[in-house]
């Protein structure tokens, strides 16, 4: 995933509200997540966490980010699963995609309810 490793140095800050933490729990030294995250800010324009004298607390700004950090994990775990899925079908199955959270429909038991429910 694009930019994966910066998206989860800034999610573990958030939750640790310590970079030394989040160090700590992700394996990573502490000076690298910090080097990221103050080229994040930078980039964006505005701080993301607010720096106190035990740790770090979101801005505004920050919480926005990883709502969004958030969503975007979250969706990709799925991209991930529905990949996996796609990987492990039986060749000839054939499926088609609804659209809705990834969830797959084998073109036979399509077939099956329309027979069945023409109405619908």
């Amino acid at each position: 995933m694009l930019h994966s490793r910066v998206l989860r140095y800034i999610d573990e800050v958030a939750r640790c509200g310590s970079i030394r933490a989040a160090g700590e729990r992700l394996n990573v030294a502490p000076s690298a997540i910090n080097k990221h995250i103050l080229q994040l800010e930078e980039a964006i324009g505005e701080p993301l966490f607010e720096r106190l004298p035990r740790g770090l607390r979101l801005t505004p700004a920050g919480e926005i980010l990883v709502a969004h950090v958030r969503r975007t994990i979250k969706e990709f775990s799925q991209v991930e699963a529905d990949i996996r899925d796609m990987k492990t079908l039986q060749s000839g199955d054939h499926y088609r995609h609804d659209g809705r959270a990834g969830r797959r429909h084998r073109a036979e038991d399509c077939s099956a309810f329309r027979h069945a429910s023409p109405e619908t």
